[in-house]
């Protein structure tokens, strides 16, 4: 999208951090169920998928030693399917959404706007597979489902990274998800460096949700400006 922007909601050191010297945090997915984070940051399901089959569902049953069917059967009880990943792994948050009521959910003071999202994709993504030699890294959109709804007999992995509880669709959160070349499930924070952002973000902050602040240069070409809140 042409006009697309991206937004890093944190406290000022950090996003200061990440601007200047090109400190990006990855965190482990497992970290996300803390309840120490905030309502828009704690979430138990980074590492589960659950969804429940629908009440209508039936299955074809298939004699083990002739293969030949024997007709569809139904399940006694409709419960939760959870599909559990078998390695924890690296994610870093942004949002395509600006507003100020983020600012509550993040537990933020700051807020890095990146002007560029393809440039900092590409510098982000590079920097990190030269750090985790051997691993995947990848990067989308956040898929918010119910868990009330049925969505596939056979989740995939990508299905895990990505979805999120519907709650949290106000969010809208775009990902960089790091996984292992061999499964892990212990993972401590790790500090990447990208190299600094000049010339295509600038950052902004906010006291209260009627007293938007400007912060700093952070921009080598100019002064940084007021974000508009979506509406």
């Amino acid at each position: 999208m042409k006009d697309l922007r991206l937004y890093k909601f944190g406290e000022r050191m950090n996003i200061h951090g990440l601007a200047h010297r090109g400190n990006l945090y990855l965190s482990p997915a497992s970290k996300y169920a803390d309840r120490s984070y905030g309502a828009g940051v704690f979430d138990p399901h980074e590492l589960v998928l659950e969804q429940r089959l629908p009440q209508e569902i039936e299955f074809e049953a298939f004699d083990g030693k002739t293969g030949e069917s024997k007709g569809t059967l139904k399940p006694l009880s409709v419960g939760p399917m959870v599909a559990t990943l078998q390695s924890n792994y690296y994610v870093f948050c942004m949002t395509y959404r600006y507003s100020t009521d983020l600012y509550a959910e993040f537990n933020a003071d700051t807020c890095l706007v990146i002007t560029d999202p393809d440039r900092f994709m590409n510098q982000a993504c590079k920097a990190i597979m030269a750090a985790l030699p051997g691993w995947a890294v990848d990067a989308g959109t956040a898929r918010y489902r119910s868990p009330s709804a049925f969505y596939s007999m056979y989740p995939t992995n990508q299905d895990v990274y990505y979805g999120k509880r519907a709650e949290y669709s106000h969010q809208r959160e775009i990902r960089i998800v790091c996984t292992p070349p061999s499964p892990i499930r212990t993972l401590d924070p790790k500090i990447v460096c990208i190299g600094d952002l000049y010339g295509y973000t600038f950052i902004t902050g906010i006291e209260s949700p009627d007293n938007m602040i400007e912060s700093e240069y952070s921009n080598a070409f100019g002064s940084p400006f007021r974000c508009t809140e979506a509406k």
